[in-house]
């Protein structure tokens, strides 16, 4: 549970006993917003959605950074909705733009001790949390309408991208934006 710090410390340090060592870490914390006016989002979602999307990246972030190998690399999950909000996810748009902003102060931080820092911003894939929009026909043709490449993302796509960012050759996109959206950001 990415919302609660100790849990996400015992698991960073497990997985660094159990592979050796830390390289580079992804860190793909995320609940989706309450899909409502903001005259109506519910603070305590709200409250539940910075606490997971923000302070358990965070979390994952400062835990991995004491086992992090130099060079090394963190690669921030954030969103589309980080660079162009979308109405009725004030909640989820705030919080991925708070993980873009984490990701370049980040860099500043950390670029002189040889960490990458770099923030993904995807756009709609099929994942357990976009599953509900892609089941509902009218949400997917409006989600559709929105994408200048006309089609979703595919996770081949995803996965790709992640393990160049991930890679020694993206190791001088210190506070790189990266989208991976067929344009949405557009």
């Amino acid at each position: 549970d990415h919302a609660r710090t100790s849990d996400v410390v015992a698991a960073v340090d497990d997985a660094v006993a159990h592979l050796g060592g830390l390289d580079a870490a992804f860190l793909n914390a995320g609940v989706d917003g309450e899909a409502r006016p903001a005259a109506k989002l519910s603070l305590a979602h709200f409250r539940h959605v910075l606490e997971v999307n923000v302070l358990g990246t965070f979390a994952v972030a400062q835990a991995a950074l004491r086992h992090l190998s130099r060079p090394g690399t963190l690669l921030l999950n954030a969103s589309v909705n980080a660079l162009k909000p979308e109405p009725g996810f004030l909640d989820y748009n705030a919080s991925k733009a708070a993980v873009v902003s984490m990701a370049k102060s980040l860099a500043l931080e950390l670029s002189h001790e040889q960490i990458t820092v770099i923030a993904l911003c995807p756009g709609y894939f099929p994942t357990r949390m976009t599953q509900p929009y892609f089941e509902d026909t009218d949400t997917r043709e409006e989600i559709l309408s929105r994408i200048p490449a006309g089609r979703f993302g595919e996770l081949a796509e995803i996965a790709r991208t992640v393990d160049f960012l991930l890679s020694p050759g993206a190791r001088f996109m210190h506070g790189g934006v990266v989208t991976l959206d067929g344009g949405t950001h557009l």
